[in-house]
């Protein structure tokens, strides 16, 4: 046994670089006696209940430790007994070597100091700042009487042996110094383990794609601050893919070993891609994401729209004839038909007129309501039904307030195209600020230096994820013929007061091109279109 304490001890040096111990399903008991069944016949050492091989101490390691594995970078199983020793131990080894090798692991190795200094350690004293602590006895000395050799027979009284029995250094990375039990550790390891496994074979990619694509569009409430976790276990979901049938559940143990995210599936945002997984309908999970997060603004988070759903839904325009109708321009007053107003005039057109004395009152009040005598406040839906029908003429009084209310009317180019809304025209609307990535884009303009807060603005964007190098132009074509572009008014006014102010040329990050008018600009068709000058 002294020889083959250093190179057991190399094996477990060499397990313990891989940074995770764990414990097989073969129990260090069925280890114990695989080891002495390789010695066949074992020679009686002092009575027939104690053969030369047939160690107490050797046992207790056996038992207690013989069954730590480790596992390699190819996911094959290391174990203490895979080494090259003489002939006496050479049969009991391969033996136990073998039987570990072909067995699955059962759990996470554990040991804590408490223990170790309670009953484990034959070392003393024993300190919590020692770098490496053993397992088991290295060897100790024995001095048999006179009435134990003339029993035995096989010792010499009054003469010292020295016996070594199997034992190892175990570095202090894997004690425990929490105070924790050894089942408790190994409870936890199990558990992650188990949660892991679960989402590995239960989530796939494409869930935590789809979630992704949810969050970055806003239609997981708060989603942003567990998108780290997606990130987190994407990488591994990727990986498993790859992985052997027969050594997944090695590749769980291995990977699941302090993995901050290992129990992903029980998470908040576990259980939305379990749901999704297992065939929620979208939306109504998105709803069940949005309760679970806070039940009193689920309703803020944006409708969510997939990959897929964008797919049929432009099959379904192409297959019924509306591509037409997406195609949009601002409206005129000559788009609007009779029939669409509600009400038209037919009083004599007099305007009231307005004073500077008009909102001097002789109270202090400046309450908006105080300024109209006996005026009834009234819906929306009681005015169109009631009141407007019998009215000869309407004027509309406006307030800073109103700005927001405002909106810009939107028709498609071609007038015979076919409905898309739910009304019998293809008028649209947008508000002021509600257009489809104008925050960002004004946002990208501002940081270039552009102006943003004209009147009337007209930006484009590209290059967002770096991969559209190219050179693209704003141009814009006034009513009265001006072409606004690089060449023409780049930097100061046209006739009509269109400039452009920022101008890029293949941007290696977001590119932006903005030109803007001030407020005095002519009434009329503004052609707004993108060029790109690459040609590509």
């Amino acid at each position: 046994m002294k020889q083959v304490l250093p190179l057991l001890q190399a094996q477990f040096d060499k397990m313990c670089a891989t940074g995770k111990l764990f414990q097989s399903s073969v129990s260090g008991h069925e280890i114990a006696e695989t080891y002495l069944r390789g010695f066949g016949e074992d020679p009686i050492f002092r009575d027939p209940q104690s053969s030369v091989h047939n160690c107490n101490m050797c046992k207790n390691f056996l038992h207690r430790y013989g069954n730590i594995v480790a596992v390699d970078e190819n996911l094959n199983i290391l174990t203490l007994f895979d080494i090259n020793v003489d002939e006496e131990y050479k049969e009991s080894f391969r033996l136990m070597s073998e039987q570990l090798r072909n067995a699955p692991i059962a759990g996470v190795f554990a040991e804590t100091f408490q223990m170790l200094s309670a009953s484990l350690c034959y070392e003393r004293p024993i300190s919590s700042t020692q770098k490496v602590y053993r397992l088991g006895l290295e060897k100790n000395v024995k001095r048999y009487t006179r009435e134990e050799a003339e029993k035995f027979g096989v010792v010499k009284p009054n003469e010292i042996y020295t016996f070594h029995h199997f034992s190892v250094a175990i570095p202090k990375a894997f004690i425990d110094f929490t105070g924790d039990s050894v089942e408790a550790i190994k409870s936890r390891f199990k558990s992650d383990y188990d949660v892991f496994k679960r989402t590995m074979e239960e989530i796939p990619l494409d869930t935590i794609m789809l979630v992704k694509d949810l969050i970055n569009q806003g239609s997981l409430l708060d989603g942003a601050t567990h998108m780290h976790k997606l990130d987190g276990i994407k990488p591994m979901l990727e990986a498993y893919k790859n992985v052997p049938a027969d050594k997944r559940d090695i590749w769980c143990w291995v990977n699941s070993y302090k993995f901050k995210y290992a129990k992903f599936k029980n998470e908040l945002i576990g259980v939305l891609c379990t749901e999704l997984a297992e065939g929620k309908e979208l939306n109504e999970a998105c709803r069940a994401w949005n309760i679970r997060v806070d039940p009193a603004n689920y309703m803020k988070a944006t409708a969510p729209i997939t990959k897929r759903q964008i797919e049929e839904a432009k099959k379904f325009v192409e297959e019924n004839g509306y591509a037409e109708s997406f195609e949009r321009r601002c409206a005129t007053i000559d788009d609007i038909k009779a029939s669409d107003i509600l009400h038209l005039n037919t009083g004599d057109g007099k305007i009231k007129k307005v004073s500077i004395f008009d909102d001097v009152k002789a109270t202090s009040t400046r309450h908006k309501r105080s300024e109209f005598d006996k005026v009834e406040t009234v819906s929306i839906e009681k005015f169109m039904t009631d009141i407007l029908p019998t009215c000869t003429s309407v004027e509309a009084f406006l307030l800073n307030s109103h700005k927001g209310n405002m909106v810009t009317l939107t028709t498609s180019k071609n007038k015979d195209s076919k409905p898309i809304f739910k009304w019998p025209n293809n008028y649209s609307w947008t508000y002021n600020g509600d257009l489809a990535g104008k925050s960002q884009i004004k946002e990208e303009v501002k940081k270039a230096g552009g102006f943003v807060d004209a009147p009337f603005r007209f930006s484009i964007m590209w290059n967002e994820d770096g991969r559209d190098i190219v050179d693209l132009d704003a141009h814009c074509l006034e009513p009265t013929g001006t072409h606004i572009y690089y060449s023409t008014y780049k930097g100061h006014r046209s006739p009509n007061g269109g400039m452009l102010d920022v101008d890029m040329i293949r941007p290696k990050n977001v590119g932006v091109e903005n030109i803007f008018w001030s407020e005095r600009f002519r009434d009329g068709c503004y052609t707004m279109f993108i060029h790109n000058y690459d040609g590509g």
